[in-house]
């Protein structure tokens, strides 16, 4: 490394989700940059159930040197079904059909997937480089110090730090409730015509969506998503800054009423979640934002910028999309005009 190439900018990143890890990637890899990650949780963390992986997301998690390690269970036609009934619902098969048809004939490595949330943050947080990330760093407040002199960051515990740009990659919690959870698919061999692959059972206040997230070749026990949203309650401000927040079956069925809005097989379904392994998550959805850099140095990614509805599991793809994208301009626009 020349002098020339020595660090010359500090860019901070805020939130440790799948598109901070993926930004921290590609900016470490730049020899002008150094990075540092502030995660509010006191330590690593894999929440959630399952990621949606499709070609987009294995693109970039090959250039992120990150697709290693990755299995789950291959997603193709997805079915829909009435909830109450569980009948078919024809929702324009014959393109879901086709779309399944052109998955089978892309290079099997690269299939779509449904994998376990925590696979796709370990093997992100495997490439982040050691000493990035500081653990316990919840930003409460943030100012511009004015030209060339960077973005002041203050920290819920009282310490601050200056960086010369910032990623804002802590997305955005708000719209509806979703109950994921995920259960050895064992657990549910007992229940009679419930179909295993990918899909829809939908109800009048809410839908339950089911998954395979282990691969078929994978030891026991493999693995099964669970995800009820519902419709029918309003996400207070409070609650959807929140994550993870324990829900107890009970309350879901009580609450909700989902149980009795589903089938009896839906019901079984429900009752083989232990108690106990069931979180609420404020779902992503939000307008979009009319500004998503500020002051020439602070640039949102991901949910933060661009909040998708949250029901196909594709914001972690578009996050470290974006991540990859930031880094490539940055690249590029130090090319033409080397920073000192």
């Amino acid at each position: 490394m020349t002098v020339h190439d020595q660090p010359s900018i500090s860019i901070a990143i805020i939130g440790g989700g799948p598109g901070g890890l993926g930004t921290a990637i590609a900016l470490s890899e730049l020899p002008f940059v150094s990075v540092k990650l502030y995660e509010q949780a006191p330590k690593p963390r894999e929440v959630g159930a399952g990621s949606s992986i499709g070609r987009n997301a294995w693109n970039v998690l090959n250039l992120l040197g990150a697709a290693e390690g990755i299995r789950g269970g291959k997603l193709g036609y997805s079915w829909q079904r009435n909830g109450r009934t569980c009948e078919p619902v024809n929702l324009d098969s014959d393109s879901s059909e086709a779309l399944a048809d052109e998955q089978a004939e892309e290079d099997p490595r690269y299939a779509a997937i449904r994998a376990r949330r925590t696979r796709l943050q370990a093997a992100l947080l495997e490439k982040v480089p050691a000493g990035t990330i500081q653990f316990g760093k919840n930003v409460v407040s943030m100012r511009d110090l004015g030209a060339d002199q960077g973005v002041w960051l203050g920290f819920r515990d009282g310490t601050d730090t200056t960086a010369d740009y910032v990623v804002g990659a802590d997305g955005i919690r708000s719209g509806t409730l979703a109950f994921p959870v995920l259960i050895p698919i064992s657990s549910i061999d007992h229940i009679k015509d419930i179909p295993t692959s990918n899909g829809w059972w939908h109800g009048l206040n809410s839908h339950l969506y089911f998954a395979r997230v282990d691969d078929e070749s994978e030891k026991e026990p493999q693995l099964c998503e669970i995800t009820i949203r519902s419709y029918n309650e309003p996400v207070t401000p409070d609650r959807a800054a929140t994550w993870a927040i324990p829900a107890t079956n009970e309350r879901l069925s009580l609450d909700f009423g989902h149980a009795q809005e589903y089938n009896p097989r839906i019901q079984e379904l429900l009752k083989a979640v232990p108690e106990g392994t069931r979180r609420e998550f404020a779902m992503v959805a939000g307008p979009c934002l009319q500004e998503i850099t500020a002051w020439g140095k602070v640039a949102l990614i991901g949910d933060a910028s661009h909040p998708l509805s949250g029901a196909f599991g594709s914001g972690a793809a578009f996050a470290m999309e974006d991540g990859w994208i930031l880094a490539r301009t940055l690249e590029l626009e130090h090319s033409r005009n080397p920073i000192t």
